[in-house]
């Protein structure tokens, strides 16, 4: 049987995504293989064929293994979903070089850099013509007052890399934004997601070829404040084509301090008018083929600005987190995970059209009042009762840490048919008034 080979660096923590690559490898006749860490012992290998550990991550090491699983197995393809900045380079990056040394189709390496940091993405933007924010790049006092002058206010300072709205920081005036920078740049290093994505500096060239350093633990991307309606569109990227299947309406984005929160996402978008829908999606389409990516299904994070149109806020190279890949196979009947491997061993065929064949569905969020203990959440039983409700999960177990200060903890997650964006807000407001979260906060995870 043939085999994909999946590289995580952190395995336990992307163990939902692997499971669910596992099981689509299997549904689409191919065995799984997981390459992970030593540190990273799996509990659950029930879905792979086998799991192999590994010290090293460079580009020889991998190879290296490759060549010794070929001598046993009949390779289909080698994947990896991680944007994992590490002591031998990116993974994901480095996964894709693998494919192109062995004849695979592959991600494009160059593509995965410039999108994983988000630098590196508005550069490529600007490279290409588009008409996009103003930015920069902050790496001291002195740089951030430059940028400032540059961008001008209201501002938002967000770090190159890492995921769940980390540290996104909006500033109105050049007092605010300095002491936002100064913040950042003493606090995010403590941050649950740096530890994890950003711990590691990397040095890449932008569009001009010019190398730059980057310290992503105390670099940042300083750019204009997009205000306007917040979207996200799930495209599929073949070697060639940019496809738009389906976009997500955010009905209700909020800031709560060093975060910003998305409550309610609907499918078909109820805000946009045919006409802004076809715009957003040309825009999206150019936007990705600006970066180079390829053979991925992904997440294009936007907003749509009265003055500028739609712009982009980042370019995620992986499938939508959430219930995002639940709302892909219900609207379009697309699985993503099936979708990312018919990419990745040129099974895949595009269609003329992705029509949506299911009524509006929706899917909510619960966010942890603040950082600490989860100790209790009170109230989900009523959940089901309310109209529409498919699934209510809790997706963090009792006594987990929760990093509710920092990072866009979706602590409840809640998936319902909805007749029309009322319904969904307004079972979202039951739902809200239903549900006590106890969260003990704790010293450890406090800033000055």
């Amino acid at each position: 049987m043939s085999t994909i080979v999946s590289f995580a660096y952190y395995a336990r923590n992307r163990g939902t995504n692997l499971h669910a690559l596992a099981s689509a490898a299997n549904a689409l006749g191919f065995d799984c293989i997981v390459v992970t860490r030593r540190t990273e012992e799996l509990s659950n290998t029930t879905f792979f064929k086998e799991v192999v550990y590994i010290d090293r991550w460079d580009l020889d090491t991998l190879d290296a293994t490759l060549k010794q699983l070929q001598k046993r197995y009949h390779i289909k393809s080698v994947v990896s979903e991680d944007g994992i900045f590490h002591p031998d380079g990116l993974l994901g990056a480095t996964v894709a070089d693998l494919a192109k040394r062995h004849g695979l189709p592959s991600q494009n390496a160059d593509a995965l850099w410039r999108t994983n940091n988000k630098y590196l993405t508005r550069d490529a933007l600007t490279h290409a013509g588009l008409r996009t924010i103003r930015y920069g790049l902050a790496q001291d006092v002195t740089s951030f007052q430059s940028v400032l002058q540059h961008v001008g206010l209201p501002l938002i300072i967000k770090p190159l890399c890492g995921a769940g709205s980390t540290f996104i920081l909006k500033a109105d005036t050049p007092e605010e934004a300095l002491d936002h920078f100064l913040y950042a740049q003493e606090h995010f290093q403590h941050a649950h997601y740096a530890k994890l994505l950003c711990r590691h500096q990397h040095t890449y060239q932008d569009k001009s070829g010019r190398q730059i350093s980057f310290d992503p633990l105390h670099h940042f991307l300083i750019e204009q404040y997009i205000p306007g309606r917040e979207f996200s569109i799930e495209c599929i990227v073949t070697e060639d084509e940019v496809l738009p299947v389906l976009i997500h309406d955010k009905l209700s984005v909020t800031q709560r301090g060093r975060v910003f929160l998305e409550h309610i996402l609907i499918a078909p978008p109820a805000s946009f008018t045919l006409q802004e829908i076809e715009i957003a999606k040309r825009y999206a389409i150019d936007a990705v083929k600006a970066t180079g990516l390829q053979n991925s299904v992904i997440h294009v994070e936007m907003r749509y600005d009265s003055t500028l149109g739609p712009q982009i806020i980042e370019i995620n190279p992986r499938i939508g987190a959430g219930a995002i890949p639940r709302s892909l196979k219900t609207m379009t009947g697309i699985d993503p995970y099936k979708a990312q491997l018919q990419l990745l061993t040129k099974q895949f065929i595009p269609q003329s059209s992705y029509p949506i064949i299911a009524p509006p569905h929706a899917m909510f969020w619960l966010f942890s009042p603040h950082s600490g203990r989860l100790k209790e959440v009170s109230g989900l039983e009523d959940l089901d009762k309310l109209p529409g409700i498919i699934d209510v999960e809790l997706t963090y177990p009792i006594d987990s840490i929760i990093h509710g200060d920092d990072e866009e903890c979706f602590l409840v997650q809640c998936w319902m048919q909805a007749e029309s964006a009322k319904q969904a807000i307004d079972t979202y407001q039951q739902a809200f008034d239903a549900v006590t979260i106890d969260v003990e906060p704790t010293k450890q995870m406090t800033h000055a």
